[in-house]
């Protein structure tokens, strides 16, 4: 599954103690609607930008984000399709070591177990 991460893109994440503002700035910059909470480790967890909606501002974000779903670099993909679809997650973190190594989306990996065909030429008249 480590196949899938790009290379060299930043996580859009934030500290645990970040406000709603915070959370809806960070979505705003990365233009993603889930953002991840840092946590020591591999215990990250994930806010949607929808749930600060009707919080202050100023608000801090505890009680509104998630638990991350956590895979190995090595997790096959169905694997971790499977277990998407089961929790209803729309993105998981890779990890190695006890390190983050990326984030895969059920489209990345959906993108992988079905990719695009090209077009078949046309034929000449």
């Amino acid at each position: 599954m480590d196949d899938l991460l790009e290379s060299g893109g930043a996580l859009a994440a934030v500290p645990p103690d970040a406000t709603v503002a915070d959370v809806q700035a960070a979505a705003l910059d990365s233009g993603h609607l889930r953002i991840l909470v840092r946590g020591p480790g591999t215990a990250w967890q994930v806010v949607h930008v929808r749930d600060t909606l009707t919080e202050p501002e100023t608000a801090g974000i505890r009680g509104l984000p998630r638990p991350a779903l956590l895979f190995p670099a090595g997790t096959p993909v169905y694997t971790v399709l499977s277990r998407m679809r089961e929790s209803g997650n729309q993105l998981a973190l890779v990890t190695q070591s006890g390190k983050v190594l990326g984030v895969v989306t059920i489209t990345d990996v959906l993108r992988r177990l079905f990719p695009r065909s090209r077009p078949a030429p046309a034929s000449p008249r």
